[in-house]
């Protein structure tokens, strides 16, 4: 009997067992499923994936956009030159609060309309277009990546004046297709895609003068002009032309008073072509003449207090005319009369302008004219 006993509890034990175990591979088999599918479902579906993308969007963590999304790279069309869109389009602030539309399905693609506020309080939109692709999450679920086609502008060009190198956010254009304009003042560059936003270009010249412009893109087929008339003289050339100017306005002065000195003696500070040479004789002669009135009275000293210089004209590449504009006081003698014939001493002040033209010749600003009349030192 005890054997018997025995037999039957040892037979209900492995039953329970056997049943234990076949309820709990079942809860596993569910957990499992369960789990399966919480993921894959996460893993397909089109908004999570919109909304982690906007995530690093809000971050600005641009590295990150750029791993979610699917694009044919090209010469302007990569991680590089997408980062810096993004860049220039950065949110200030961060974001404080956003709201994701209704999503939308077109060509394809299904859009979701993100609206957000700023932490600087600034509104704005995100428009995020989303293709499926043909890898799947446990060979069923969707995956997804950012579509950028309307990210993306086609069959822009760049007009750049002829003699100058063209460079779109720091890449060269040499890479481009390109070709003159009839009259060769232009020469065109091709861009086949490149982003939406803002760009700089910037033109070289013999790696000496550069010039940088702002552009902005919003559709395909832009044309982005730079002619002669937008390019604007490098602040070092004025700098160079203005200091310039101001040396020589006080050397023409003192050479023209000392008596001794001719023009010859510094004949080198204008160019030595021979238009040049005659008008800045002719320029030193008649200020030399003018200190030295008819009845005899004379010009003693001048001194130049205040000299204000400005840019009056420019025409790319070569060619600015100067104004200087100057206060001076000065100390005269009166000339002698034909009733006392006595001389008289007298001081004053004024104003007065030069104009000095600037030529760029072997890439060195050179004076090729001068117009400087004799400052008035009148007893009035």
């Amino acid at each position: 009997m005890n054997e018997e006993k025995k037999s039957k509890v040892i037979k209900k034990v492995k039953s329970f067992i056997i049943d234990a175990v076949k309820m709990l591979s079942v809860l596993i088999i569910c957990a499992l499923i369960g789990i399966w599918l919480a993921v894959g479902s996460r893993a397909g579906s089109s908004k999570r994936y919109a909304q982690e993308y906007f995530k690093y969007y809000a971050s600005s963590n641009y590295s990150k956009m750029y791993e979610m999304v699917d694009c044919e790279e090209d010469d302007f069309i990569n991680e590089d030159h997408f980062t810096y869109k993004y860049e220039s389009e950065r949110l200030y602030g961060g974001v404080k609060k956003y709201k994701f539309g209704k999503a939308k399905e077109e060509d394809g693609k299904v859009i979701y309309n993100v609206e957000f506020t700023t932490g600087t309080d600034k509104e704005g939109t995100l428009e995020i277009a989303l293709k499926k692709q043909k890898k799947r999450v446990y060979g069923i679920f969707s995956t997804w990546k950012v579509n950028l086609d309307n990210e993306i502008a086609k069959d822009c060009s760049v007009g750049v004046t002829s003699g100058l190198s063209g460079y779109i956010d720091h890449i060269s254009l040499d890479s481009c297709k390109n070709g003159p304009s009839e009259d060769g003042s232009m020469n065109y560059y091709f861009i086949d895609r490149m982003f939406k936003g803002d760009h700089v270009i910037t033109l070289n010249r013999e790696n000496v003068t550069s010039y940088t412009f702002s552009k902005t893109v919003d559709r395909s087929g832009v044309q982005m002009i730079v002619d002669s008339s937008m390019l604007e003289l490098p602040q070092k050339d004025k700098d160079e032309m203005y200091d310039y100017a101001k040396f020589l306005l006080s050397s023409m002065y003192g050479y023209a008073m000392d008596g001794t000195t001719q023009y010859d003696d510094f004949a080198y500070m204008f160019n030595n072509d021979e238009g040049t040479q005659e008008r800045a004789r002719a320029c030193f002669d008649n200020l030399r003449a003018a200190t030295v009135k008819e009845d005899g009275g004379i010009l003693q000293q001048i001194t130049i207090n205040n000299v204000s210089v400005a840019l009056a004209e420019y025409t790319y590449p070569s060619d600015a005319l100067v104004d200087v504009a100057y206060t001076y006081s000065y100390v005269a003698r009166t000339g002698r009369t034909s009733i006392s014939g006595i001389t008289k001493e007298y001081d004053g002040m004024g104003t007065a302008m030069a104009m000095i033209r600037f030529k760029q010749i072997d890439g060195i600003w050179k004076v090729t004219d001068i117009s400087m009349p004799c400052a008035d030192y009148s007893n009035r």
